[in-house]
């Protein structure tokens, strides 16, 4: 009896040493984290005409003299083979920037998801690329053609064609949506040919197959965001939601004129403004859309720029010195004061943990969220 006691005993403190090392352990690996500033006293310049760029590997601060660097803000190697250097006159500069893909500023398209840099659309045609927006499997790009002519095309990016989306007649482009799970796009146009201007969306799935057009009177939009099977219009004093077949589901007034931004999560676009909006007798500064096109309102913080979808919920900056970490709902989750002033934040999707934050003084400096064993 005594022995097995003896047994039992070594039993139970073998089984709280196992426990207590695999709690330590959790414990270390779920230890609070801190935002820790990594490139202090080496910030990289960053002019007013320039942007950031993110691809697994690093980052391009893009313009007309682009620099290379990794996560961390350390120098790498251009990423574009001999050839492209030279087929781009030895001078590449970037103009547009659009998921995995970049052009140039001589029209030639460049996938960034391997290294070289490969490029998938070669400028034969002597095209002027305005603008362009990745898809699932086509890239829309925007054709300047003539002064003040804009024409989109579908990019396949298997084969490099040249898709046209038919049946616009003579309404003139103005901004477009996709929707990638769908391969859907909605282009919002501008008819002129009547005596009263009349806003049209143009909507086509399977990337350029015409599914019908929604005529919207007396009301003029300048931005679209489709959310299938939903296109929302934003103009000066309204937000109105139709389903793709042209029913107006909602509308929400706009009555300050408030600017915004807006941020795709999952399965659902987030509307921030400035000033609180109204709708059914209600107000808030948010709106979230999803997918039944049913509308939240969120009373969000005030004086939020550079709003980012980030794990769970969303980042942004507060007041231009805080980094604020909010929920799916707009609630605060958690504040950082960051050095000194910021004008912009920005996120890559393959360094969830790090924050670029454009200064006032047209830096960039870089902030890692880390525990204080991985701190350098």
């Amino acid at each position: 009896m005594k022995f097995l006691k003896f047994v039992i005993v070594l039993l139970l403190i073998g089984a709280i040493a196992t426990a207590s090392y695999y709690l330590l352990d959790h414990y270390q690996v779920f230890a609070k984290k801190e935002l820790t500033h990594i490139n202090q006293g080496q910030a990289i310049p960053f002019e007013k005409d320039e942007d950031i760029y993110f691809f697994k590997d690093g980052f391009i601060i893009t313009g007309s003299n682009p620099r290379y660097f990794d996560s961390r803000g350390r120098k790498i190697n251009n990423p574009f083979s001999q050839d492209d250097l030279l087929d781009e006159e030895g001078a590449l500069r970037i103009k547009l920037t659009a998921g995995n893909y970049i052009c140039t500023e001589l029209n030639n398209i460049y996938d960034t998801t391997t290294r070289p840099f490969k490029r998938v659309f070669d400028n034969s045609d002597n095209l002027n690329i305005w603008d362009m927006k990745d898809a699932e499997t086509s890239i829309l790009i925007i054709v300047e053609q003539g002064e003040k002519v804009l024409e989109p095309y579908a990019l396949l990016k298997n084969s490099g064609l040249l898709l046209s989306y038919d049946g616009r007649g003579d309404a003139k482009y103005l901004e477009a949506s996709i929707d990638k799970s769908s391969k859907g796009v909605s282009l919002l146009s501008l008819s002129l040919d009547s005596l009263i201007p009349i806003s049209r969306v143009f909507n086509y799935v399977n990337i350029n197959e015409a599914y019908g057009a929604i005529s919207i009177e007396d009301q003029i939009f300048f931005d679209i965001y489709r959310l299938d099977p939903y296109i929302i219009l934003i103009g000066t004093d309204r937000i109105v939601c139709y389903n793709i077949s042209g029913q107006q589901m909602w509308t929400v007034e706009n009555p300050s004129k408030s600017s915004y931004q807006a941020v795709y999560k999952d399965n659902s676009l987030l509307l921030y403004f400035n000033e609180s909006l109204s709708f059914e007798g209600q107000s808030a500064n948010g709106i979230k859309i999803d997918r039944t096109g049913s509308i939240s309102l969120l009373n969000m913080p005030v004086h939020l720029t550079s709003i980012s979808s980030y794990k769970k919920g969303y980042v942004a900056l507060e007041f231009g010195n805080t980094l604020i970490l909010l929920d799916d709902k707009g609630g605060v989750k958690k504040r950082h004061k960051i050095d000194g002033l910021a004008k912009g934040l920005y996120i890559s999707e393959y360094q969830e943990e790090t924050f670029y934050i454009r200064g006032r003084d047209n830096t960039l400096e870089i902030y890692v969220n880390q525990r204080k064993d991985e701190q350098d």
